[in-house]
């Protein structure tokens, strides 16, 4: 059955973030597995700046994330909450010189799936298409030498993009922050920033504890 999905696009066409809220010191902040599973290994430096810019995007909703990568006869551990991530293609800014650059108004980079209506905890990004973008992005008036940190930008604004998909269940979108979309290069020139919206539901996410994940209860789609 084909599966619908919620597309992370990205427009050649910026607002001012959000100014984050202050965190309850009462507040238990709760465990986020992120599970990552790689079409091909990513280099060690790509991996690392990912889960530390992702992580900072997250900082001021004082989430726990866990990053664990999804290996055969690895069982996953048990968190509050958990989404996997499919990472489709090859990655790291050497790819870049390989990839046709994009020309399209808009490229498809991330989705998150949905399942009869519901959001559920699965998304993908495609490190093909963030190349090809970044490839293109020489045409748009960038300078070479800033390309290898807006490749690493768009990599981690795509994939803070569809976790917050994942973890508020939610397809909606907004014209500013990490949820904005269609998504323009000249916006990775600021900070990534989180709603005052989004940062209340993700604390949320401790308080409820509705929705566990244990280990062998992953779940995993593969359609479109």
């Amino acid at each position: 059955m084909t599966r619908p999905i919620i597309p992370a696009f990205l427009l050649f066409t910026v607002t001012m973030p959000a100014a984050p809220q202050a965190v309850s010191p009462e507040y238990l902040p709760p465990t986020v597995g992120v599970m990552l599973s790689f079409q091909h290994p990513p280099p060690a430096y790509y991996l690392q700046r990912i889960r530390r810019d992702v992580a900072e995007i997250f900082r001021p909703a004082k989430l726990d994330l866990h990053w664990q990568l999804m290996e055969h006869g690895v069982q996953p551990a048990s968190f509050s909450r958990a989404v996997v991530v499919e990472v489709r293609g090859r990655c790291g800014f050497g790819r870049v010189g390989e990839a046709t650059p994009s020309q399209g108004p808009r490229v498809r980079l991330g989705w998150t799936a949905v399942n009869d209506g519901e959001v559920i905890p699965h998304v993908t990004m495609d490190c093909d298409q963030i190349a090809a973008t970044i490839a293109g992005a020489r045409s748009q008036g960038f300078q070479r030498q800033i390309l290898p940190d807006l490749y690493h930008r768009l990599s981690t604004r795509v994939l803070a993009h569809e976790l917050l998909h994942a973890l508020l269940r939610s397809a909606d979108h907004n014209s500013s922050d990490c949820l904005k979309s269609p998504l323009r290069l000249v916006d990775l020139r600021m900070p990534a920033r989180l709603s005052a919206h989004n940062l209340q539901a993700l604390r949320d996410i401790g308080r409820e504890n509705q929705w566990p994940v244990a280990s062998g209860q992953l779940p995993v789609t593969r359609g479109q």
